[in-house]
């Protein structure tokens, strides 16, 4: 069973991968947060400059402020549209670039280590785990890079509803029921608790999914070995041939589909 990291050693892995990913990807964290940033703000500007003009129109039907409103909605929405765009183009190429950069942090990591560690079979062990962990399931510094996205995108939907919550109950409406404060504390009862939902099925999903790739690690590597490996290397192939060895293969790969 995996040891369960403290909050400070979970920070400071964090942090590491971070550093880890301004080194070899420059550009590419920032480039995704400053992208969900925009994206989730631009609703809400839409939302408030809209808010304004209905209360505009409710009320004083100032022609010219109304005017404001509107320009300043289509402004924001095309400009914001205009930044995702060029952002969205530039992360794409970090992101579909970033696969070569991981492969680049183990090259550099093998080349600092002493030839003793690279031949010790328990240190290759973890190398061959850890690869499989980022490259075949998307964990550790792969999962760093699409949860930038969902951090930023779940602090502005919960901060940015709070504060204007606390804007649109300082004032008033003229109406007893809709100007009772126990709104906002059902309100804010309900951004919390979608909040707390929403992570703890993260969490769930994270755990079941890794559950589930214990049982598949085995399975990858054996397939990969007798199904790829030994057909596909000429060197290895040669011995298929001249000792027979693919009976040996075909066995051993029944026997695996069988417990798959």
């Amino acid at each position: 069973m995996s040891k369960k990291l403290s909050i400070k050693e979970r920070i400071a892995i964090t942090s590491r991968g971070f550093h880890l990913l301004e080194k070899y990807c420059p550009g590419l964290i920032k480039g995704k947060a400053l992208l969900a940033l925009i994206s989730s703000l631009q609703p809400f500007a839409s939302i408030w400059f809209s808010a304004k003009i209905i209360d505009e129109i409710s009320s004083g039907r100032n022609v010219a402020k109304i005017i404001i409103y509107a320009v300043c909605v289509i402004l924001i929405n095309f400009t914001a549209s205009l930044i995702k765009s060029i952002i969205d183009r530039i992360s794409s190429a970090k992101e579909s670039q970033m696969w070569s950069f991981f492969g680049k942090i183990f090259a550099d990591k093998q080349i600092a280590m002493d030839y003793v560690d690279l031949e010790n079979a328990g240190i290759r062990h973890q190398r061959i785990k850890a690869e499989e962990d980022l490259y075949m399931f998307g964990n550790g510094l792969g999962q760093l890079v699409w949860g930038t996205t969902g951090l930023v995108e779940v602090f502005i939907n919960i901060f940015v509803p709070v504060a204007m919550l606390i804007t649109l109950f300082t004032s008033k409406a003229g109406q007893t029921v809709i100007d009772n404060p126990v709104w906002i504390a059902v309100l804010l009862f309900c951004i919390v608790t979608g909040g707390i939902c929403n992570s703890r099925a993260f969490i769930k999903e994270n755990r079941i999914f890794e559950e589930w790739c214990k049982d598949t690690i085995w399975f990858n590597r054996v397939f990969m070995f007798y199904g790829s490996s030994l057909y596909m290397t000429p060197e290895k192939a040669k011995d298929l041939r001249i000792y027979k060895q693919n009976f040996i293969a075909d066995r051993v790969l029944s026997q695996l589909l069988k417990k798959g």
